[in-house]
């Protein structure tokens, strides 16, 4: 979503971002990461900040965190100060029913140019909806699918996230890489040799599950390396 954002949209490099619901931080470290003249962000939970400026100094970025419920801050000083917010809001159901339609419709009163967020892809008619009845466009600009094979083949997806997962446990602090054309994942031993499983997985099952392990992937600013990188946050 980022890289769309980034190099579709030039809604990312040189300008200021707002994070809502900044959790351990991984979009504001990725929007630095592609060059953001200045981040902030937000969120309701103090341990998460405190996680996600560890988070940042790993990655030797310059994040500002405020500690604020956004359901009900006003924000007002940072109106006009923003360029584009990025959100991974809660799904909005059970307990947090329409919570993500009143940060999003947050985002939109503070942002200056556009709002970027994650949502389920059952809510599209209803975000549509919205968008509308607050006189802004919108547009799907990425989409995580599974397919039809993936579905029937659900039991040998499982047993390879599995072996997956087996293989980040037996070496947790290293970093590792994703090579979607081999379909391997990857990582340096400390002895320097290289160590690699193959798997029988897509390049974005790979990718979701190394975030879920607590890794932080992002593809190199090399553009020569088609690879992804993984470190853990």
């Amino acid at each position: 979503m980022l890289y769309t954002a980034d190099t579709v949209y030039d809604d990312i490099e040189d300008k200021a971002i707002g994070d809502f619901g900044s959790g351990c931080g991984i979009l504001s470290i990725a929007a630095n990461i592609l060059g953001a003249g200045y981040s902030v962000g937000f969120d309701i939970d103090p341990d998460a900040i405190e996680i996600a400026q560890e988070n940042s100094e790993t990655f030797e970025v310059d994040i500002d965190f405020v500690n604020t419920d956004l359901s009900v801050a006003t924000l007002d000083r940072f109106k006009g100060k923003l360029d584009t917010i990025i959100m991974n809001p809660p799904f909005g159901t059970k307990n947090n029913k329409g919570v993500d339609m009143i940060l999003l419709n947050k985002a939109i009163e503070i942002a200056g140019t556009s709002v970027y967020s994650l949502h389920k892809t059952s809510t599209r008619d209803h975000i549509e909806k919205k968008a509308k009845e607050w006189g802004v466009s919108f547009e799907v600009v990425a989409e995580l699918k599974m397919s039809s094979n993936e579905n029937s083949e659900s039991n040998n997806a499982n047993d390879e996230l599995t072996r997956l997962n087996n293989f980040v446990k037996a070496a947790p602090g290293n970093e590792y890489t994703i090579d979607q054309k081999e379909q391997t994942l990857c990582r340096q031993a400390a002895n320097g040799q290289r160590d690699c499983v193959k798997l029988n997985l897509e390049y974005t099952q790979m990718f979701s599950q190394m975030q879920t392990l607590g890794f932080f992937c992002a593809l190199p600013m090399d553009p020569t390396k088609t690879y992804m990188e993984c470190r853990r946050v």
